[in-house]
């Protein structure tokens, strides 16, 4: 249960906050897309919050689409939340490479955040292998 909860707020934390915001802060509108951005992630969490306690199994939103709606809903519920934690990666990623860039390490941000997303990768597999 907590490793769902620790990653959402990760993906929430590392790309909303730290990566998204510095990029909305070129534009204009920063403070109403961070109001809509928190309304749609309170709704999203009291939402996930009453399934949970309504029907506690694991698997999250694909198990609640599975089990209660049809399979299709839970297949589909699935691959949204993976492509989801994709774009969340590629956010950080992206935002790796142009805070290096402000560094002085002067590489191509296209280039480095691939790599990044491949070190990550890395490091994530080997730490749940080891545990």
């Amino acid at each position: 249960m907590w490793g769902g909860v620790w990653l959402g707020l990760g993906s929430i934390l590392g790309t909303g906050v730290f990566v998204s915001i510095g990029t909305a802060t070129q534009g204009a509108g920063v403070i109403i897309a961070i109001t809509i951005g928190a309304l749609v992630a309170v709704c999203n969490g009291l939402n996930s919050a009453q399934l949970a306690a309504s029907h506690p199994v694991s698997g999250g939103s694909y198990e609640y689409g599975y089990r209660y709606l049809n399979p299709w809903f839970g297949f589909t519920a699935g691959w949204l939340f993976l492509l989801a934690k994709s774009a969340s990666a590629a956010t950080a990623a992206l935002g790796l490479a142009y805070y290096l860039e402000d560094l002085g390490i002067n590489l191509s941000p296209r280039l480095t955040a691939p790599i990044g997303v491949i070190i990550m990768t890395f490091l994530v597999f080997w730490g749940i292998k080891r545990s």
